[in-house]
Parts: C-alpha cells; sequence; structure tokens
C-alpha cells in the first residue's frame, strides 16, 4: 500500500475511460520482498511528476487507492509509517500470486480478491492511526549532537480515533533540549535503565473526508517535533532509535507504530585538552608546572596527545617541550606562561596559566658596637721614668706602648708601640689595661736614653702621674689617672698611689660615652631594593638606600651606621621594594 497523487490527475489507460490511482513514484519492481518504503507521508516527493511548474498544496495530496497492491510478505511503511497491525493481513497476499489492477470487487475471474479494495473495504469502516518518525536515517557525529526529530499522526481511515495516545522513547543517555517541544509532552517519566518516556494525549482525532471524485481525500494530521541530544557515541556505528507507538483509542493496546529511525556515526576528531597546575610560590623559589592532566577526549578511538609545549614568557614563542618544566622567579608578581597540547590529528589546544608569586618580608638583625677610635698612654712627672700599657680584649692581648718621661711637655715624651692603639668595642667583650711603672734607670726599657739616677734618695720626688686616654672620633677624650711613687706610696693610703706594682683597669664602664657602630645584616629571597630606617629614641632619623639594579637574588645588605648622641636605644625597619618589612629593636 503506497501512498500516490490523486488518480483523476493521471491520463485514462483503459477503452472504457476508468482510471486508476498510479504509483507516482515507484514501480513494482521497485518494492523488494521484505523491503519496505520509506518515503515520508506528506511530503513533496511527487510534485515533479504531476506537475514540474508547481507543487501540489498543502495539506499534502495524497491518498490511498483501491486498485493499488504489493508483494507478499512486504511490511509497507508508509513515510516511515507502518500499517496497522490490523491491516496486515488483509495487505499480505499469502499465495504470492501477482494482482493488476483488480478493484477488489471479485469481477476479475482467476484473480486473488486479497487485493488493496479490502483495505479499503477496512479503512471506510474503522479508525487507522499510522505515525512515522524523522529522520529515517541521519549521518551525524560521535560527539554529542543535536537531532531533530518530527513525529507525524495521520488517520487514515474515515471514522475518527477517540483518543489517541503517542509514545515516543529516549534510550538511555540521550535526552532532549529543553523548550524545542513543538506541542509538550502529556507526560515525560524516566525509567530505572534511563529511558525517557515521552507521551502525548491528543485525544479525538476525526477520519478521512472524501468530498468526491476528483478531489484528494482530506486527512487529519497532527505533527510533534524536538530536538533530541544524543550523547557520545562510538563511530562507525549504527544506532536505531525507538519506534513511536499508537495507541489510538487509549486502551492500553498498541494499534500501529514507526519505522525505526537510524543514526550512523562518522568520527570527528575533536581538539585535546590543555590543563596544567596554577602554582603559587614565594619569590626566589622554583615553580613546578604540571601538563599531565591535559586529555584527548577521542583518546578511546586512538586519538593522544603527542606533544606539549610551553611559552615561558607568553610572548608567542614556545620556549620549551615536554609534560612538564620548573621556573625560577626572583620577584614576585603575576607571571604567565603558554601551554599548548597537540594530538595526534595535529590538532593543538593552546591555554594560559599564571605563575602566582609571593612577597616575602626581608629578614633583618643589629648588633650594636662602641666605636674607640684609639687608646694612648700619657706620663707626666718625674723624668727619665718608664710607664708600660699592655691592652687586653678579654684575655688576649691586641696593643703596647711604653712610654719615657723626658724634660719639657709631657705630650713631647718618646713611646715605643702606639702612639695609639684603635680598638672597636663590643659589649660582649672585656677591655683592660695593665699599666706597669719602672723608675729606674738601664733596668732593660726599650726606650734608652740619659737616665739619671731616680728614686735612690728617698728625698727625691719621684713621681709618675699616668694617664689612660679613651679618644672617640666625636667625642671628647677621657682620661683615666693613677699615679705611680717610689717615696710618697709609703706616707699615702691612695688607690692612685703606689710603688711600682702594676696597674690594672677596666675599660669597659669608661666607654658608655663614646660612638655607637649599629651594624645590620638584611636579607630578602627576592630580587629587591631595600630600605634601612634608623630611629633612634632622641628622635634621630638616620635613612639608607640599596636598589638591586641587576635583579639579583636573593639580596644580602650589611648597612652600618655610626652614631654618637644620647640616645639609649634604636628601632630598625627594613623595607622591600613591595612593601615587605621587618623590624627590630636594640638598646645600647
Amino acid at each position: 500500500m503506497i501512498l500516490s497523487p490523486n488518480p483523476y490527475e493521471t491520463a485514462p489507460e483503459l477503452p472504457d475511460g476508468s482510471r486508476w490511482a498510479q504509483d507516482g513514484i515507484f514501480s513494482h519492481g521497485s518494492v523488494a520482498p521484505g523491503s519496505s518504503l520509506t518515503y515520508n507521508y506528506g511530503d513533496y516527493v511527487i510534485g515533479d511528476y504531476v506537475d514540474p511548474y508547481s507543487k501540489l498544496p498543502p495539506p499534502p495530496w495524497y491518498c490511498t487507492e483501491d486498485s493499488e497492491y504489493v508483494e507478499p510478505n512486504v511490511d509497507v511503511a508508509l513515510t516511515g509509517e507502518i500499517a496497522p497491525f490490523d491491516l496486515w493481513n488483509t495487505i499480505t497476499n499469502p499465495d504470492g500470486a501477482e494482482t493488476f489492477h483488480d478493484r477488489g470487487d471479485g469481477t476479475a475471474p482467476g484473480r486473488t480478491t486479497v487485493t488493496q479494495g479490502f483495505v479499503w473495504g477496512y479503512l471506510r469502516q474503522n479508525a487507522a492511526v499510522v505515525t512515522g518518525k524523522t529522520p529515517m536515517w541521519q549521518l551525524i557525529p560521535n560527539i554529542p549532537s543535536e537531532v531533530d526529530i518530527d513525529i507525524a499522526v495521520t488517520n487514515l481511515g474515515f471514522i475518527a480515533a477517540p483518543d489517541v495516545i503517542v509514545v515516543d522513547r529516549l534510550p538511555p543517555g540521550f535526552s532532549y533540549k529543553a523548550g524545542s517541544f513543538n506541542i509538550n509532552p502529556t507526560s515525560i517519566i524516566t525509567e530505572p535503565d534511563g529511558t525517557t518516556v515521552l507521551q502525548w494525549d491528543l485525544g479525538s482525532m476525526r477520519g478521512a473526508i472524501q468530498t468526491s471524485d476528483i478531489e484528494p481525500t482530506d486527512y487529519v494530521h497532527v505533527f510533534l517535533s524536538y530536538t533530541l541530544v544524543t550523547p557520545e557515541l562510538a563511530p562507525d556505528i549504527r544506532y536505531f532509535l525507538p519506534r513511536v507507538w499508537i495507541d489510538k483509542n487509549n486502551d492500553g493496546t498498541t494499534d500501529s507504530h514507526s519505522e525505526k529511525p537510524l543514526l550512523e556515526t562518522y568520527f570527528v576528531n575533536r581538539a585535546p585538552v590543555a590543563q596544567t597546575n596554577n602554582p603559587t610560590i614565594n619569590e626566589g623559589e622554583t615553580a613546578f608546572l604540571d601538563g599531565t592532566s591535559s586529555y584527548d577526549p577521542d583518546e578511546p578511538y586512538g586519538d593522544y596527545i603527542t606533544t606539549y609545549e610551553w611559552d615561558i614568557n607568553d610572548d608567542g614563542t614556545w620556549d620549551v617541550t615536554g609534560p612538564f618544566i620548573t621556573l625560577d622567579y626572583g620577584d614576585n608578581g603575576l607571571f604567565p606562561v603558554g601551554f599548548r597540547v597537540t594530538d595526534s590529528y595535529g590538532v593543538s589546544t593552546s591555554t594560559t596559566v599564571d605563575v602566582t608569586v609571593l612577597n616575602v618580608a626581608p629578614v633583618a638583625g643589629v648588633v650594636a658596637d662602641r666605636q674607640v677610635t684609639e687608646v694612648s698612654l700619657r706620663v707626666a712627672g718625674s723624668k727619665w721614668s718608664n710607664v708600660e700599657m699592655t691592652l687586653y680584649e678579654d684575655d688576649s692581648a691586641i696593643g703596647f706602648i711604653e712610654v719615657e718621661r723626658w724634660p719639657g711637655s709631657p705630650d713631647a715624651n718618646p713611646s715605643n708601640g702606639g702612639p695609639t692603639i684603635p680598638i672597636l668595642f663590643s659589649g660582649g667583650r672585656t677591655y683592660r689595661a695593665v699599666v706597669t711603672y719602672d723608675p729606674y734607670p738601664d733596668s732593660g726599657d726599650l726606650i734608652n736614653g740619659d737616665q739619671p739616677n731616680n728614686g735612690k734618695d728617698k728625698k727625691d720626688n719621684a713621681g709618675n702621674p699616668v694617664w689612660v686616654v679613651l679618644a672617640s672620633e666625636n667625642r671628647n677624650a677621657t682620661k683615666i689617672h693613677h699615679t705611680f711613687n717610689t717615696q710618697q706610696s709609703m706616707i699615702r693610703d691612695s688607690e692612685h698611689w703606689n710603688h711600682v706594682e702594676p696597674w690594672e683597669v677596666e675599660l669597659n664602664d669608661y666607654m658608655g660615652n663614646f660612638s655607637v657602630r649599629l651594624t645590620s645584616s638584611a636579607s630578602d629571597p627576592g630580587a629587591d631594593d631595600l630600605d634601612f630606617l634608623w630611629e633612634f629614641d632622641d628622635g634621630t632619623v638616620i635613612t639608607n638606600s640599596y636598589p638591586n639594579s641587576g635583579g639579583v637574588y636573593p639580596v644580602s645588605i650589611t648597612d652600618i651606621v655610626d652614631y654618637s648622641g644620647p640616645a639609649s636605644g634604636v628601632t630598625l625597619t627594613v623595607t622591600d621594594d613591595d612593601g615587605g618589612t621587618d623590624t627590630t629593636s636594640i638598646s645600647f
């Protein structure tokens, strides 16, 4: 049973002027046994055969004609529509006999009476709702795709269908595009296996109307449409979609169904996905960039990433090849790095990853040293006496001076060693001077001269005042006094008067008024400039800056400040060029 144009569009073929339906598209030989006809019911497939210059106007002029026939055991599909089940026996020719132009009235001797006429007899007494589902065949890529589904529902019978139910199914993994229904389903149900069931309750559909012998039969149609969304499918595979089922009277029994639409997939290469980590490090550290999480979505089909490339400056030049790299950063900031992967088909995907480098504040320490420019020895009093001074830092001798008292100013006395001993006073060490006195001539003194008898006569005033002199760059000298005397030491009880015993004096207590050398050692892991801010508790402020023009990292700077003033403490703040700071205080 094939749909054909209005038979009155054809020329008479019998001597008596009788007309019968012309196939329009198909001949008897075009329908192979076991096959089905799959032209869409209602398509303009016959327009060029009827009138090359004008298509048939809607509704499409199709009808079944009572002189058409089929071969034995051929499933008749109307536009992908299968004839109602209770017509199958009527359509089939079980004896295999061919019948030509038999109108089904039994008047042709020797001809079978199981012909199209029986179909017309059935259609005039019953509702016969058929449905088609398109696309009947469509080539799609194996990636998730959208397929437009159209469902045509037609009542071929001349009796109204009382309550038409249309059921379509989406296989597990398939879905529909939201908002794509031209008529929303009455219900949508997801079954346990993931199948989605779409059901439309169309209600009553009137039967076909034949107004005259010269007009096409008027059929009622309902067209349903939506967009099907496929999952990822394997390439080069055929996937049959479920049929549409029709229950023409809502009694729970399926009366007809459509043909199975066919989707055939072809391979589409998808670009690889470029993925890498987004490292955050401190300045001066090494960033590890790992691109091994990249993948190709077509790996199940034998397509893999073959090349990993890195543009370390994001300047368009691919500098390094490999799935991961390490990069050193000497300063803080946000540093873009290009990354590209290429699959075995030569398709590439690029992305940019930002390496975040955090600033690290500098670390500073301060040491205070009291600076004494020089230590000297001054001798006055009796002539020709020799005085020697050895200076110790802890238990280590760090200098020696011998002075001989000559006539004239004490400042003109000759000396051996010295004339000063420079020291850098550190509060963590002990400084002491050991002074010895030799009033006698020719006793092995290093300074030799005309040394008259001295001290042998008790009436001689053999006394020699001596001073250990501490002098700094910015302060007046401090003098520590002692007197050696061979006579008066026996008659005066004084710590400054003695015979010839060595005089020891600790110098630490006398150095508190001298200048202070403050030394700061600061380090920064980044290639930063460093500023040193010294704030003394007397209001004095000293600043020193050290630019890092060469971009060297890590940075290590020593800043030295000499201070002479009344302050007894200082606060140091070291700041890098990104605002990182370290603050420390010290008392002295």
